[in-house]
């Protein structure tokens, strides 16, 4: 090797360090404006008297947040045996203090090889999914929130009832 080739390598060395060394602290999350205080929400759903899993649910707020405050809605999905965690700004945070209507979106269980997507038709009756229309409602308090089970009938027989 020739002492005219050394300071390259030197410098490209050194580039490649500064690369790699900049891009270990992995992508910039923007900061959410107007976050609101959350609270730990856990909580099940059964369909039919059964847990089901893959189901969406959001919390709408009964009363309007602050003017400044993020508008993100608290969700969660259902795990297997139908139990799901709130989730706000981070996975699993909670959820503002206040009263919510909750509507479900479940789009039936998909396994490995039939995935469900936002295509597949929305097997819950409007009157469980539609904010104005929903009777589940929530009551999420400061500190650590159990909320008693979400219960949404489908079928012809317990519709009626």
């Amino acid at each position: 090797m020739t002492k005219g080739c050394q300071p390259r390598n030197s410098i490209a060395i050194g580039l490649c360090c500064l690369i790699l060394a900049s891009s270990c602290g992995g992508p910039k999350v923007p900061e959410i404006q107007g976050k609101l205080p959350v609270f730990p929400v856990k909580g099940s759903l059964l369909v039919d008297g059964k847990p089901v899993a893959q189901a969406q649910l959001v919390f709408h707020p009964t009363a309007p947040w602050p003017k400044d405050a993020s508008q993100f809605l608290p969700r969660a999905r259902t795990s297997d045996d139908g139990t799901f965690t709130v989730t706000t700004y981070a996975d699993a945070d909670g959820a503002p203090a206040g009263t919510y209507r909750v509507t479900v979106t479940w789009r039936g269980e998909g396994d490995e090889e039939q995935q469900r997507t936002e295509d597949d038709p929305n097997l819950i009756p409007p009157v469980y999914h539609v904010p104005r229309l929903t009777k589940l409602r929530a009551q999420v308090e400061e500190g650590e929130n159990t909320l008693p089970p979400f219960e949404v009938k489908i079928t012809e027989q317990h519709a009626s009832s």
